[in-house]
């Protein structure tokens, strides 16, 4: 019974085993492969349509010739537009009564305009003119400083119960018309520029770039001088 019962064995870890029992030992002790590792992918890429890329990238800079180029042509339109022509002239309109002022008469100036030097620009009330070059201007009426009082009086006889604007000028007098260029006089029904607050002989009134004379054409300030439209575009190039 001993034989039969140790027929059939083998030797495991130096013990003697049935062979059944190797077989379970096997079986218990035998393990399942691992199985393969799973791969990661990647999930793909969302296609990009063309208008979403075209928000997403950041304009392309123009290139500076081009922006230069834009530059001066604006450089060239704002010139025609701000050029003059010059006006050759030989009397003023006075105005007061309307008639002219000859080149090389006197004159005066007040409230922006020219006047006879005697009898146009005179005092509303007295109808005197301003010895002293002085006035109050009243509702856009000169007076002097004694007759502004009898002025507004009347204003109130005529119902305007409102206060008056009230603010003081003076009275430029010109005797002898000087040349801004040269400084000589401009001479009896001579012509005339007036330009630059200032009076001109057409002579001396010149380019600053090529120092010819305009001859009545247009011309730009550049640097507050006068340059021939030409000579500014040259410039600008």
């Amino acid at each position: 019974s001993t034989q039969s019962t140790w027929e059939g064995y083998k030797v495991q870890d130096e013990k003697p085993v049935h062979t059944e029992c190797k077989q379970k030992k096997v079986k218990k002790t035998k393990k399942d492969p691992k199985p393969p590792p799973k791969l990661r992918l990647s999930p793909k890429p969302k296609p990009v349509s063309s208008e979403s890329s075209s928000e997403e990238e950041a304009p392309k800079p123009k290139p500076k010739a081009k922006l230069g180029a834009l530059a001066k042509l604006k450089d060239k339109v704002d010139a025609l537009i701000a050029a003059r022509r010059l006006t050759r002239l030989n009397e003023w309109r006075c105005a007061g009564c309307g008639n002219g002022i000859n080149a090389g008469d006197p004159f005066n100036t007040a409230l922006g305009k020219k006047w006879h030097k005697t009898g146009c620009f005179c005092c509303k009330v007295c109808q005197k003119p301003f010895a002293d070059g002085r006035f109050t201007l009243v509702d856009n009426n000169p007076l002097h400083g004694e007759c502004k009082a009898q002025f507004i009086a009347d204003m109130k006889k005529e119902g305007n119960s409102e206060p008056p604007k009230e603010e003081s000028g003076s009275v430029k007098k010109t005797d002898i018309w000087v040349c801004e260029g040269c400084g000589e006089e401009i001479g009896k029904k001579e012509d005339f520029y007036e330009e630059l607050d200032g009076l001109w002989h057409p002579d001396c009134f010149k380019c600053a770039k090529c120092g010819k004379t305009f001859d009545d054409d247009e011309f730009v300030l550049e640097d507050e001088e006068p340059v021939h439209t030409w000579c500014h575009s040259q410039h600008q190039k």
